[in-house]
Formats: structure tokens, C-alpha cells, sequence
């Protein structure tokens, strides 16, 4: 499939019925071409243009990583708990990774009903999210390695920081990147009931980089923390 750019037109997939049409919500630097991407990331905006990170790094607000890496440009900036900006039955596959855990339980209700409403009969969505049910499994393993532990007496803080509840970041990390702290976690039980009732009719889980969903070789990561669900309408 040729190649589009998304960033100036609300409408993209419109012009061409035919195409296959592919979203990734909740994008951050994994914005690939063939897709539209959408993240409500003030960050993903700002820093792809060079003099703006060169400024950030100038005030010690950004690392010498993120002043040379290489940032997407089409990326379309969206508060994706408002709405999906597509037409009802226009989207064969939806992707949506390391997003759902940073939304309140109803505001992830929403967006799941919103990638029903726009998914074609038969679309499909992957959700990748924290396992709760293996972290949790971890910690009562008292598997230090894992959340990177000194001792037995180190685990239960590192475990909580690991969940990320709490935003201990600086204001000004806050307002580049606002939905960084975790306000819900999921095992696949939880995960599953909550599309279900959404309307999805098939819910089974994945493993990593395996699914129905295309580009997951380049989308899927975090192996080591991740579930992998998806869904078909």
C-alpha cells in the first residue's frame, strides 16, 4: 500500500473505500506509514521539530537521547477519551498498546466503544497492556530480578513503583506527556468481560508479536510485562 500522510486531513481513509484502513491509537514514537496515528502526546508534537528539542535540551528538560532520536511526523494529536474521529464501520484494524492502563476504568469503557463504532464487521483489535495477573504472580514468587530488588524487604516498594499509580515526575514532564501515571490495570479476565460487553463477539489471547493484526513484528513490545488481547466485531 502506497504511503499517506494523515496530518492534514481529519478525514483520511475517505478518499479511497477500497484501502485498507489501519489506527493505532495512543501511538507515542510508533507511528508507523500505512496507519493513522493518533496520541494525545504534547511531547510526540514538539519534539519533531530539531530546534525546538535543542531548546529543551539547552534548559536540561529533555535527555541527550531524545535530542537525537528520530520523532514521527505523522502523528495527528487527539484526546482520545473524547472521541475516534472516524466514521461508524470504516476501520479494519484497530491497535492499541501501553494506552488503556493510563485512563480511568470509564474513560477506557469509552474508547473501546468508540473502536467498535468505527471497526468494520469482522475488524479486529489488539490491546496490549500491563498483566496484572503476572506481576502479581511475580511478586508472590518474590521474584527480585524481576522488579529489579536489592532483598525480600525491598520488594513490596519496588512492586507498588511498579504499578506507576504515582506520578513523581517534575511539572514540566507532567504537562509534555500528562497521561504517564497508571489509573487502571487489567488481567485478561477483566480485560475480556470489559469488550465483550462493549459488543466485540470473539476475545482471545495472543502472545507476543502473534495475532491477527498486522505490523504487531514492529508495533508489540515490553515482552516481558505485556498482555496481548484481541478482539473481533
Amino acid at each position: 500500500m502506497p504511503s499517506m500522510s494523515y496530518q492534514s486531513r481529519s478525514r483520511p481513509h475517505e478518499d479511497n473505500i477500497h484501502e485498507t484502513i489501519k489506527v493505532n491509537l495512543g501511538c507515542g514514537r510508533r507511528a508507523l506509514q500505512g496507519w493513522i496515528n493518533y496520541d494525545s502526546s504534547i511531547k510526540i508534537q514538539v519534539m519533531k521539530y530539531r530546534i525546538v528539542r535543542r531548546l529543551l535540551y539547552f534548559f536540561k528538560i529533555i535527555s541527550k537521547e531524545d535530542l537525537e532520536s528520530q520523532w514521527p511526523r505523522n502523528v495527528i494529536r487527539r484526546d482520545l477519551r473524547k472521541s475516534i474521529p472516524l466514521k461508524d464501520n470504516s476501520v479494519d484494524y484497530i491497535y492499541c498498546s501501553h494506552m488503556l492502563e493510563h485512563l480511568l476504568l470509564e474513560d477506557a469503557r469509552k474508547l473501546i466503544r468508540e473502536a467498535f463504532r468505527v471497526l468494520k464487521p469482522g475488524g479486529w483489535m489488539r490491546i496490549v497492556v500491563p498483566d496484572l495477573k503476572l506481576l502479581a504472580t511475580k511478586y508472590v514468587e518474590e521474584d527480585l530480578s524481576f522488579f529489579n530488588a536489592k532483598s525480600k524487604g525491598d520488594l513490596a516498594g519496588k512492586f507498588i513503583e511498579y504499578l506507576r499509580f504515582i506520578d513523581k515526575r517534575p511539572f514540566w514532564k507532567k504537562l509534555l506527556d500528562p497521561y504517564h501515571p497508571h489509573r487502571m490495570m487489567y488481567d485478561f479476565d477483566l480485560l475480556k468481560e470489559l469488550l465483550i460487553n462493549c459488543g466485540f463477539k470473539k476475545v482471545e489471547k495472543r502472545a507476543f508479536q502473534q495475532g491477527i493484526v498486522p505490523d504487531i513484528n514492529l508495533l508489540d513490545h515490553l515482552p516481558h510485562e505485556s498482555l496481548y488481547v484481541e478482539a473481533q466485531k
